[in-house]
């Protein structure tokens, strides 16, 4: 079981207490597809599995929702988030206003240690097997690509966002060789780029990258495949 006070994780975000270790171990449950979509999540399960007491799980439970990753219904019952092709059309266009902009900062802003994480995170992802290890990995190198931001809520944010939309635009990498083709190509070129210090050029690639997932959802929309 991770430390809590092991720092970044597999989802990108910090862990420094009790409810956060169980608000990350939710996090990767979710991006994992251990939990899928409506799935209730079960308070003292939860507390019994990760050997604490249920005050930090309900603590966790509570972040998650108001973060958006869990939803209570009338009875106060916390399931996970499922969203509709709305939803995501909504969070991709928020995360085109956000992400690329965070990586162009984030690029301005690198250190060595900023750049060689860069480098680690694509090795990693370039070499991960299919489904959580690559889901992981990806998150990780998105979170390496903002990690230079100043501040912390605009990289929590973006890194919320995905942790909302990535379970599902997963489906268009397993599902299409030629849309798994092109992000494999644009993780690479993005953290070139940005391993340059070229923060436009991978700003950009970023941009490309996300249009692209979201130009899948939309055709997918418009052909009535998800509604």
């Amino acid at each position: 079981m991770a430390d809590p006070a092991a720092g970044p994780t597999k989802t990108g975000l910090a862990v420094t207490s009790s409810s956060a270790l169980a608000a990350e171990t939710l996090r990767q449950m979710i991006f994992s597809g251990q939990l899928r979509a409506r799935e209730f999540v079960h308070e003292q399960q939860l507390a019994r599995q990760l050997g604490m007491s249920r005050t930090p799980v309900r603590e966790a439970i509570r972040d998650l929702c108001t973060q958006g990753l869990l939803v209570r219904n009338e009875k106060g019952q916390a399931s996970v988030f499922a969203p509709s092709a709305g939803d995501l059309q909504e969070i991709y266009r928020i995360r085109l206003l956000l992400e690329p902009d965070a990586v162009r900062e984030s690029v301005a802003n690198r250190s060595a240690e900023s750049t060689d994480e860069i480098r680690r995170q694509l090795e990693v992802l370039e070499g991960a097997a299919p489904g959580a290890e690559w889901a992981a990995a990806h998150a990780a190198l998105h979170r390496a690509m903002i990690a230079a931001t100043a501040g912390r809520r605009l990289p929590e944010l973006i890194m919320s966002l995905r942790l909302q939309s990535d379970p599902y635009a997963r489906m268009f990498i397993s599902t299409d060789p030629t849309f798994r083709e092109g992000a494999a190509a644009d993780h690479r070129q993005m953290a070139v780029q940005a391993a340059a210090g070229l923060a436009d050029e991978a700003a950009e690639t970023v941009a490309r990258h996300l249009r692209r997932t979201k130009s899948r959802l939309d055709e997918m929309v418009e052909r009535e495949i998800w509604t």
